[in-house]
C-alpha cells in the first residue's frame, strides 16, 4: 500500500512496469531487453558489468521515458556510457587469470560483487581485502566473514590505515575467523604480488577497497600506490 497520490512507476528484473528480460552478462557489458507494461520497448547493450547496473539503467530508463524523452536517445545515452573509474576494472592475462579491482568497502558492496561474480567463477576466487583506518570499525568483522565465506583464498592487508594501528585493523577484520584459513600481510603491494604468485589458470583475483586510487596513506605520509597497475604488472610476468 502506497501512502501517496503520486503515480507509482516500478522497475525491476522479476517484476515491474519497466522490466529487464533476456539478460546476457560478461565482464565487459550487460545486454538485456526492456519491456514496458509487458510489451517490448528496446534492447540495451550497456558497457557496464553486473545486475546492479541493470537496475540502475532501468531506473534511468523509467525516469526519462516517463518524462517523454524518445527511447532512441535514452538507448544512445546508456550505450555510450564510460566505465566508472575504480569500479570493476578488470584485466585478463594469457593464462586466463582475471584481476578485478573495485572500490567496494562496505558489507553490502561486497555482497553485491560476489552475487554478480560467482556465476563467472571457473576455478578459484582470490580476494585481497583490507579496511580503511579511522573509519567505522563495526563493519570490519562482517567484511572479513563475507570475504572468507565466498573466496577460496583470502589475503588480508593494509588499506590506508592513516594514523590507526594497522594490526588493530587486521584484528578487527579477522576476529571472528577462528575456524578459517587466510593470509595476512601489512604490505598491500606484497599482498597483490602474493595473489598473482599463487593464482593459476582461470582464477579470479578480486581486489577491493581502493579502486583506482593513486596513493596509500600511512600515518601522515602518502605513498604512490595503484592496485590495478601493480596487479597488471604482476600478472603479465606469469
Amino acid at each position: 500500500q502506497f501512502f501517496t497520490k503520486a503515480n507509482i512507476i516500478s522497475y525491476g528484473i522479476e517484476s515491474g512496469i519497466y522490466r529487464a528480460k533476456n539478460i546476457e552478462l560478461s565482464f565487459e557489458k550487460s545486454e538485456f531487453d526492456v519491456f514496458y507494461q509487458g510489451m517490448f520497448l528496446v534492447h540495451i547493450n550497456l558497457p557496464l558489468f553486473g545486475k546492479y547496473n541493470i537496475y540502475n539503467a532501468l531506473g534511468c530508463i523509467a525516469y526519462t521515458y516517463e518524462l517523454g524523452i524518445d527511447i532512441k536517445y535514452i538507448k544512445e545515452g546508456l550505450e555510450n556510457l564510460s566505465s566508472v573509474d575504480g569500479r570493476f576494472m578488470h584485466y585478463t592475462n594469457k593464462n586466463n587469470i582475471t584481476a578485478i579491482v573495485d572500490f567496494a568497502h562496505t558489507p553490502n558492496a561486497l555482497n553485491n560483487i560476489y552475487e554478480n561474480l560467482i556465476p563467472f567463477k571457473k576455478n578459484r576466487i582470490i580476494h585481497v581485502i583490507g579496511a580503511a583506518g579511522e573509519k567505522d570499525r563495526s563493519k570490519r568483522s562482517e567484511m572479513g566473514l563475507i570475504a572468507t565465506n565466498n573466496a577460496d583464498i583470502t589475503i588480508f592487508t593494509s588499506e590506508d590505515p592513516k594514523n590507526e594501528n594497522i594490526f588493530q585493523i587486521l584484528l578487527d577484520l579477522t576476529k571472528n575467523l577462528d575456524d578459517k584459513e587466510y593470509y595476512l600481510t601489512v604490505d598491500r603491494k606484497e599482498a597483490l604480488k602474493l595473489a598473482a604468485e599463487i593464482a593459476t589458470n582461470d582464477d579470479i583475483i578480486l581486489i577491493t577497497g581502493k579502486g583506482n586510487e593513486q596513493t596509500e596513506t600511512i600515518l601522515n605520509y602518502k605513498f604512490s600506490h595503484n592496485d590495478f597497475e601493480i596487479i597488471k604488472k604482476e600478472l603479465k610476468k606469469k
